[in-house]
């Protein structure tokens, strides 16, 4: 793949095997032919395969969060369906639809579970909300396979707009709560100012403060939470910017939401 272009964590083989006519651009990034059976769910899956049976009995790691589209969630591409129109075209063209895009997530998730012998919890992403049907359809079909799912995009609009949250994930956890395990992740690293206060970081604006968002999504039936290991170092590390000023806050919302309180 062109060193002009970002390359994702697909391997150059996977990409040779795919040819260009199956590998588009996102917004700078080069992404393969997710309906590829041969030549990209084949390789992944004994990717995926590989990592189970060398990481599923460490006791060390707690779960395993399995990505099925950029970025490690589940959707195709960044600008896809907005703001990179050659992307949406491309992908139509390999034959996305809404129904096709679940049935890729969901058959992949249900050979990964198959795949599980050490019966190492499995996570997934999942991406969208409103009107959009994958989140739903993703989480009704792996919860049953003991598989627990969340949203990586936390952020600050989901208190103020709840229940209609991020990838519709208050509603969802709602529905499935003590069911499986329920993940979040912020959608950046944090605005430790407050929401709107790091304009040069429009993810950690959108974050906004840990202190007033971690109570609150611990008392929406969350049981993981992902944080960026900038938050973790304002909370602990006294040579680290922000530190003075946030820190003690930020380690008080961390231990209280950890402890259960």
């Amino acid at each position: 793949m062109s060193d002009s272009v970002q390359n994702t964590a697909t391997p150059q083989y996977v990409g040779n095997n795919l040819g260009v006519s199956h590998i588009t651009t996102c917004t700078g990034e080069q992404i393969p032919d997710y309906f590829d059976v041969a030549n990209f769910q084949t390789p992944y899956l004994a990717f995926i395969g590989a990592a189970l049976q060398k990481y599923g009995s460490d006791p060390a790691i707690g779960y395993i969060r399995v990505g099925l589209g950029r970025g490690g969630e589940t959707f195709p591409g960044s600008g896809f369906n907005g703001a990179d129109p050659n992307c949406t075209a491309a992908f139509i063209n390999l034959g996305f639809t809404d129904q096709n895009w679940i049935n890729y997530l969901t058959g992949m998730m249900s050979q990964v579970a198959s795949m599980n012998s050490s019966k190492k919890q499995l996570m997934v992403g999942i991406v969208g909300g409103g009107p959009d049907p994958v989140p739903a359809a993703v989480a009704q079909a792996v919860v049953p396979e003991g598989i627990g799912f969340g949203s990586q995009g936390l952020k600050a609009s989901d208190q103020a707009n709840y229940p209609s949250c991020t990838a519709d994930w208050c509603n969802l956890f709602n529905q499935y709560a003590g069911q499986v395990p329920l993940e979040l992740q912020t959608v950046g690293p944090s605005c430790p100012a407050g929401t709107g206060q790091c304009p040069s970081n429009l993810d950690a604006s959108a974050t906004g403060s840990l202190v007033p968002l971690i109570p609150w999504a611990a008392t929406h039936k969350v049981n993981i939470l992902e944080l960026y290991h900038q938050d973790w170092l304002i909370a602990y590390d006294p040579n680290y910017p922000g530190n003075s000023e946030f820190g003690a806050a930020y380690a008080t919302a961390i231990e209280a939401a950890a402890s259960g309180k």
